[in-house]
């Protein structure tokens, strides 16, 4: 974008929405010349916590959602910030799903990724690791509990969503401000019934599902925009012209709001979750590229999708590592330290499956974390160490797999080197996170500064105001490089003998 083309959008500001699982934020932005640039103040934010009353479950209420964000607009209007915004652009968590009545009301609790209660039903049994594999080059996703191909019939075992119609939080959030709940191709992508190349509800997707289509939302045509319903308009007059443009997967927004929306680059998020994941461009009428193995594939704005993988373990894993150490509950332990244990954890290792496993990994049921290697001359700062490695370990598997790396071929090299751009909580809180992370994939890495990167990216799409990468590049240490290497080999040989013994029923 030229500098006169900025000077043209100076007054265009656009509020961004990050619905996210464990906060919701609104977010008001100008265009900048390295990208939309947050006006100062313009941050209404609401803390957010899953519910888990049973194993397995993490699940939250709608309507109390809906209540968030409808504060979170309350504070910035009343702050005047809604004042010229013109576009509102969305980001949401991907895979959330909930039954809506025909009024569009909430009968039930929305699943979001980490409900692991979901299993692979019996009548798919039958469907071939072949077959499985076509969806996955279709769809861009596997046959995993993760996706409305096996949640939906769940909804109907548990008496929520038989006769009804299905929707994830974007589309409720739609229907009830907007009157609209229509569904973006990137939100459809992320429910594992999307066609990716026609960008269409995939026929076999929608038959394994055992649902039809006009149980499903509509999906958003090209050129889509929303506005307030009536009510809404009165309650924020600012936004009574606003255009609310499509929602965007979070993942998708966050590789857009760190620079990573084109080839080249990866971004690495380490939130609540991980995951890695680069662009790759999708000009419409033509096929999409041989999806590699162990990644999946999702929509992004328009001519664009992401290829990644993301790992139930995080942030979330991290701050339960600390409390075990520090002696503190996961909310007041303190990220930032600094461990008396080396890279390679002294040899303890650690299965990172307490919350469960997402595609690519098959499903595993939550709680079947592992600690192995432990000695008497071990602690709890090992057990720190090992956790953030092994999420470490897993980020570097499907980055090499996005590199289209083989690592059982004999002399087996990366095709090409992925420059990689990371953020997230927890490499922005912890030096021991950037430390590992960059020693793990053997490469400096651009940690960037912006906070926001999520609602930056929605922000970016909806102007059309592209971000330049910024932050400060870490190059690894030599030893560490090396002490992580062989760390890893063990790491992935351990993984396999014991993802079967955890996989097994309890």
């Amino acid at each position: 974008m030229t500098r006169t083309g900025l000077r043209g959008q100076r007054d265009r500001r656009v509020l961004a929405l990050d619905l996210g699982s464990s906060s919701a934020r609104a977010i008001v932005y100008e265009p900048g010349p390295r990208g939309p640039v947050q006006v100062p103040g313009a941050l209404a934010r609401r803390p957010r916590s899953l519910r888990h009353a049973e194993p397995g479950e993490a699940t939250f209420d709608a309507d109390d959602y809906l209540a968030d964000v409808v504060a979170c607009l309350d504070e910035l209007h009343a702050g005047g910030f809604l004042e010229g915004v013109g576009e509102v652009a969305v980001a949401c968590q991907w895979h959330s799903l909930l039954a809506v009545d025909r009024r569009g009301e909430a009968l039930g609790p929305v699943l979001t990724w980490a409900d692991t209660r979901p299993e692979l039903p019996a009548r798919l049994a039958h469907v071939t690791s072949e077959a499985a594999e076509r969806l996955r080059q279709r769809t861009g996703c596997a046959l995993h509990p993760l996706y409305w191909t096996c949640r939906a019939a769940w909804l109907r075992q548990h008496g929520l969503g038989a006769g009804d119609r299905l929707v994830g939080l974007a589309e409720y959030l739609g229907l009830q401000l907007l009157g609209d709940g229509s569904m973006s191709a990137s939100m459809a992508s992320g429910t594992g019934l999307l066609a990716t190349a026609s960008r269409d509800w995939d026929d076999e997707a929608v038959d394994l599902a055992a649902v039809e289509v006009r149980a499903l939302p509509p999906l958003a045509p090209a050129g889509w925009r929303g506005h307030l319903t009536g009510p809404w308009r009165q309650r924020w007059p600012a936004l009574s012209g606003a255009h609310w443009h499509p929602a965007l997967g979070d993942g998708a927004a966050a590789n857009l709001g760190t620079g990573c929306h084109g080839p080249g680059r990866a971004a690495v998020t380490v939130g609540t979750s991980a995951a890695v994941r680069a662009a790759r461009l999708a000009p419409a009428g033509q096929g999409l590229a041989q999806l590699a193995p162990g990644l999946w594939r999702y929509c992004a704005g328009p001519g664009l999708v992401v290829e990644g993988a993301a790992f139930s373990g995080g942030g979330q894993l991290y701050a339960w590592a600390l409390s075990l150490w520090q002696g503190r509950s996961a909310a007041e332990v303190s990220y930032d330290v600094d461990l008396p244990v080396g890279p390679g954890s002294d040899g303890v290792l650690v299965m990172p499956w307490h919350s469960g496993a997402r595609p690519p990994e098959p499903a595993m049921p939550a709680g079947r974390g592992m600690v192995l290697g432990l000695g008497l001359g071990a602690g709890g700062a090992h057990v720190v160490s090992a956790t953030v490695e092994a999420v470490c370990f897993q980020l570097a598997g499907g980055l090499e797999a996005l590199e289209g790396y083989r690592p059982g071929e004999p002399g087996a090299v990366a095709s090409r080197s992925l420059e990689v751009v990371a953020g997230g909580g927890a490499v922005e809180r912890s030096g021991l996170w950037r430390r590992r992370l960059a020693a793990t994939l053997a490469r400096p890495v651009t940690y960037v500064t912006e906070r926001e990167t999520t609602a930056r990216g929605a922000a970016a799409a909806a102007l059309g105001n592209e971000v330049h990468p910024e932050g400060a590049v870490l190059e690894p240490a030599e030893a560490d490089v090396k002490a992580l290497r062989e760390a890893a080999q063990l790491w992935r040989e351990r993984y396999l003998e014991m993802s079967a013994l955890a996989r097994r029923p309890t």
